[in-house]
């Protein structure tokens, strides 16, 4: 019995083993990475570039997205003379979209001049109460 136990010891540790080092690897999918926020609990990391979400049963990997220096969806925000703020949760983040098919993405073309910028600041996971919080601080 206790040789058995040793084995499956050893083998739990090596199995374990071999997922890290998958999951460190250069072929493994860059994740979304999230910080902690005081009042809103999370937040995207910024400047994350080509990352992966799960949609549904996180089994279904989108296409790559970006997070900007502000931790919000698309490029960086541009010194403009307008902005055009779309707020929401994930229907507006976009999960399972490019960049440019998201609602702000889908704008930023209808509009696409040099000083009006649609800007993507849709969460996921975010109430009405989160969207006034993140439009306060924008």
């Amino acid at each position: 019995m206790i040789v058995i136990m040793r084995y499956l010891l050893l083998t739990t540790i090596v199995f374990l083993g071999i997922t890290e080092l998958f999951f460190w690897s250069s072929f493994s999918p860059k994740l979304l990475q999230y910080d902690f926020d005081n009042i809103l609990k999370h937040r995207y990391s910024s400047n994350q570039t080509n990352v992966v979400t799960f949609l549904g049963n996180y089994s279904i990997k989108s296409p790559p997205i970006n997070i900007n220096k502000s931790g919000f969806r698309g490029p960086s925000f541009k010194k403009a003379q307008e902005h055009i703020a779309v707020v929401g949760s994930s229907e507006v983040m976009g999960p399972g979209l490019t960049d440019d098919e998201t609602i702000a993405g889908y704008l930023q073309l209808n509009y696409d001049s040099m000083i009006t910028q649609v800007l993507n600041l849709g969460r996921g996971g975010y109430g009405p109460a989160h969207h006034k919080i993140v439009l306060d601080r924008f």
